[in-house]
């Protein structure tokens, strides 16, 4: 692998973005958790990239929503690489499976992508608007999330227990590379921007949303980039956030910061419906609609650049009045 090194100074800001030339990342997933239930949360998926390898395991590199059957919720910054028709040709969704194969078969379903919106107005260096929708080519059969958070009905307000589910490693930081196979989750408070600011010197927007616990232990992490963050309401779950990013992970005094669902049903209603226009939006032009189902065998594929083999470090050196912090997208 080439090492790339970009630093940006825009503003009092420095930016680096590492790409290493050894498998030496530190990409993660939920940090402090435990399993979910088989089958407990079937609107959670993972987003794959068939460049990435031969296995699920090494393929996947964000989470998703399944918000309809042929609409998947994800991260804008997990859809950076994929601005061209070949480079969407080579993703798929992974439903019906808690479990990420490391082998070439599949207990899941894999469909393509046909389509990707990236918000109009995302930042990737303040990660502002960080939310992006996938237009499946194949309707999946497994349920979706009973709602999203709006505006008017939030379903949640700060102290509120929320869940993020995601695959990874368990660890920060990830020394030893073990990347369990199984979705994991953990419960984190919903914490108000002012102290998310105050504590943790993030500069946040109405946008984000930050949950955690202020001794750390706790935490998403790289790659569960895209990722639900939902709550339970009586026996519906809402999605009212999208992770995003966060110091390192699982740190005291650090909260992971998630994009706010609420500020954006009005742009996915309009994506979904096709009543807005299709800014920021990419056509994989692929008219093949296939869907792998298999029980026992199938599958197959694998990358991206920031694959489990050697995915690149996403640094920031955000300079504020509290010091130099280092934030860090949580795509793996």
């Amino acid at each position: 692998m080439i090492t790339r090194l970009k630093i940006l100074i825009i503003a009092g800001f420095v930016f680096i973005s590492f790409l290493p030339a050894s498998a030496t990342d530190v990409s993660g997933k939920i940090i402090g958790g435990t399993e979910a239930t088989d089958g407990e949360y079937p609107f959670v998926v993972a987003i794959l990239d068939t460049t990435n390898g031969a296995t699920e395991l090494n393929q996947q590199f964000c989470g998703g929503t399944l918000i309809a059957a042929d609409w998947v919720l994800t991260a804008a910054h997990c859809m950076e690489d994929y601005t061209t028709a070949t480079a969407i040709s080579n993703l798929r969704v992974l439903a019906g499976t808690n479990v990420l194969s490391t082998t070439a078969s599949t207990s899941g379903t894999k469909v393509r992508v046909s389509a990707v919106y990236v918000h109009e107005s995302y930042n990737s260096v303040t990660f502002n608007n960080d939310i992006a929708l996938l237009k499946l080519s194949t309707s999946l059969s497994e349920d979706t999330i009973d709602g999203l958070s709006s505006t008017t009905y939030p379903a949640f307000s700060v102290g509120t227990l929320a869940t993020v589910a995601g695959w990874g490693t368990t660890a920060y930081p990830d020394t030893v590379h073990t990347y369990p196979t199984d979705l994991m989750e953990v419960d984190l408070p919903v914490v108000s921007n002012t102290t998310c600011s105050e504590v943790s010197g993030y500069s946040m927007t109405d946008n984000m949303l930050c949950a955690g616990y202020a001794e750390g232990g706790k935490d998403s992490c790289s790659g569960d980039s895209g990722g639900p963050l939902f709550v339970q309401d009586g026996s519906n779950y809402i999605v009212i956030g999208i992770v995003s990013n966060g110091y390192q992970c699982a740190q005291p005094n650090y909260y992971g910061i998630y994009t706010r669902v609420s500020q954006y049903t009005s742009w996915i209603d309009g994506k979904m419906n096709g009543t807005t226009d299709d800014g920021g939006s990419t056509d994989s032009g692929d008219t093949d609609t296939d869907v792998d189902t298999v029980d026992s065998g199938g599958g197959g594929g694998g990358g991206c650049s920031a694959s489990k083999d050697g995915s690149p470090i996403a640094l920031i050196l955000m300079f504020t009045a509290g010091g130099i912090y280092l934030i860090r997208r949580r795509r793996a």
